[in-house]
């Protein structure tokens, strides 16, 4: 199955996800999201994510929309062990997206 990742024009948030897909060689899909025309607030989309959030990157059941955490689980999923901490967790809420990463504090 293909990765899909939908942008929007000049989106630097989705610049950030389209790069990290570049930098690790993994193939995908990028589908260009119209937010002039309201492409964010059709149906179809907001099935996908209910804020109409962008970037939105699908691989197979995993659905994010923060480009925090759209490069984290690609680092996870395609970068090796040694492209994220194991000290960085990506928490998640039952019923809502992925959240951000969250960083560990620092310790002594």
């Amino acid at each position: 199955m293909t990765i899909k990742l939908y942008t929007g024009l000049g989106s630097g948030s989705a610049y950030k996800a389209e790069l990290m897909l570049h930098l690790l060689h993994v193939p995908h899909e990028s589908i260009a999201v119209s937010i002039p025309k309201g492409e964010h607030t059709l149906p179809e989309f907001r099935a996908l994510t209910p804020f109409g959030q962008i970037p939105l990157l699908v691989d197979g059941t995993e659905v994010y929309t923060d480009s925090q955490a759209i490069g984290c689980y690609l680092a996870r999923a395609y970068g090796g062990a040694e492209s994220v901490p194991d000290f960085w967790p990506m928490p998640r809420i039952p019923g809502l997206p992925p959240l951000a990463p969250v960083p560990a504090p620092v310790r002594d």
